[in-house]
């Protein structure tokens, strides 16, 4: 997870499947440990319960409205990656 906050994470949607299969004290139990755990990285987290078609195609079109955030660092920290990396000393004298 820390990989992908580093490269910048613009939008995100969290998704839970089987959530309504649970007895309702431990339905309210995993939906706080799972706000409590993703909340460190994503402090706006809302939860989505896809349990059936009608709930996976709400998710699906809330996917399709969610606006883009920009990654305002990149512009002006620019990156790269390299796989290979060479210095070659030259000999430079001044007189």
């Amino acid at each position: 997870m820390t990989c992908l906050i580093t490269q910048g994470l613009p939008a995100h949607l969290v998704a839970v499947q089987g959530l309504k299969e649970m007895v309702i004290k431990k339905q309210v139990d995993a939906k706080k440990r799972l706000m409590k755990g993703l909340g460190i990285w994503f402090p706006e987290i809302k939860l989505h319960s896809i349990d059936n078609s009608q709930d996976a195609e709400v998710v699906i079109r809330l996917l399709i409205n969610k606006k883009s955030k920009s990654i305002h660092y990149r512009e002006h920290r620019p990156y790269l990656m390299a796989e290979h990396l060479e210095f070659v000393e030259e000999d430079v004298s001044i007189f």
